[in-house]
């Protein structure tokens, strides 16, 4: 009645299966592998459990990025980033809605405007798009 329980039981736990090739059907070599493989995940847990990876801080630090530019000199074209020189390039039409932009100018922001820093430095706001409006800027 339960002989179809007890071969399951035998292939899983008392066999070896090598694919495309052959099934060892030892059960002394089956209890034996199977005995390694439970050592060797106990052994991997208390591992880790000792070790505490799980509970170490870690710091990031960046490298190679720098989220705040340095501002560059303003002479002649070289200010100017090379996004900024072709601002029709940008234009879009959405056919069917009405939508349409067509950018005539292009500024490149200060670094406090391009990039903020949110709640106590836990985020960071990154400006990608402005829409164009009248902006009245003094000069000091």
């Amino acid at each position: 009645m339960l002989q179809w329980l007890r071969n399951a039981c035998t292939d899983e736990f008392l066999s070896i299966a090598v694919p495309r090739q052959l099934v060892l059907k030892n059960q002394r070599l089956g209890v034996c592998y199977k005995t390694l493989q439970l050592f060797c995940l106990i052994l991997s847990f208390f591992y880790c459990l000792y070790n505490q990876f799980f509970l170490k801080p870690y710091d990031v630090h960046s490298w190679g990025v720098g989220v705040f530019p340095a501002e560059t000199s303003s002479g002649g074209d070289q200010a100017i980033p090379p996004h900024c020189k072709h601002p029709a390039a940008y234009s879009h039409n959405q056919g069917g809605t009405g939508l349409s932009y067509a950018p005539t100018a292009c500024k490149s922001l200060p670094g406090e405007e391009a990039a903020t820093v949110l709640d106590d430095n836990k985020g960071l706001f990154l400006a990608t798009f402005a829409d164009e409006m009248t902006v009245w800027q003094g000069t000091t």
